[in-house]
């Protein structure tokens, strides 16, 4: 009580400022704000398919195509799909998957609607690339590239049935799921992981619209952390903008669920 004491009365003191860092960076740990997919769980995530039968992988946000490169390691056997909006970033998404077997590149972003749309592309940071004006500090361009729904890919691809859907398309996931309706009704996708961060305040897309939006489609949310996925009711305190990733699983899946607990 004491120390709480002093801290309350003495922020500016360094010691205060110390102790407020430390304890920070323990419960960002704790909360597992990481994205690297080595240590948060997201490789961990692809290995509870090693017992699907040539599995089907989309790559919503494929950037350079690292996550695929991890999944096909993984998941010898897998089908990925692979969607990247920048052209300049499929390019090099190609270079770096091109030959690979079972992966299928698509130079465009999945969607509610088809068209084209303008995005803030950071040649130094291609990883940033986004709908929104997110504030980065490194330099940034306007950029038009082509969106097209989930559900029109699925039926001009043959694909009848996506095992698991990753998507990271920096504030955008909302709306690549709101182009996958058809998809989510007929539970034509197993699992879902996706981020969510402090550019869900500028899409104002929040945490609770994402469990509102599966939960209705007969899905169970959850936070993936290193080993397991913390499937809960959603609560107002889990709206904390840090995230990175959430996994969503069909609710008929009991066993899946039960692995993926961990």
């Amino acid at each position: 009580m004491k120390l709480r004491r002093f801290l309350q009365t003495r922020r500016r003191s360094p010691f205060s400022r110390w102790i407020a860092r430390r304890a920070e960076r323990l419960l960002l740990a704790y909360r597992n704000f990481d994205y690297d997919m080595s240590r948060n769980g997201e490789l961990w995530l692809i290995g509870r398919l090693t017992g699907v039968d040539r599995p089907v992988l989309y790559d919503v946000g494929a950037n350079h195509g690292h996550w695929t490169m991890k999944a096909t390691e993984i998941l010898p056997g897998a089908e990925v799909h692979c969607f990247e909006i920048c052209p300049t970033t499929f390019t090099k998404l190609e270079a770096n998957l091109r030959g690979r077997a079972g992966v299928r590149l698509n130079p465009f972003g999945l969607s509610n609607e088809h068209g084209m749309v303008e995005f803030k592309y950071f040649p130094q940071d291609d990883g940033k690339t986004s709908l929104f004006d997110y504030p980065h500090p490194k330099k940034s361009l306007r950029v038009t590239g082509e969106v097209r729904p989930g559900d029109e890919h699925m039926r001009a691809s043959g694909t009848t049935r996506v095992h698991l859907l990753k998507i990271d398309t920096e504030g955008a996931e909302h709306l690549v799921l709101g182009g996958l309706t058809e998809a989510l009704a007929t539970h034509r996708i197993d699992l879902i992981q996706f981020e969510y961060g402090r550019v869900n305040i500028l899409s104002r897309f929040l945490l609770k619209d994402y469990y509102d939006l599966l939960s209705g489609h007969g899905y169970v949310v959850g936070k993936l952390y290193p080993g397991y996925v913390d499937f809960k009711a959603y609560v107002l305190e889990d709206e904390d903008f840090l995230g990175p990733n959430y996994v969503a699983c069909r609710n008929d899946l009991h066993g899946l669920i039960e692995i993926l607990k961990g």
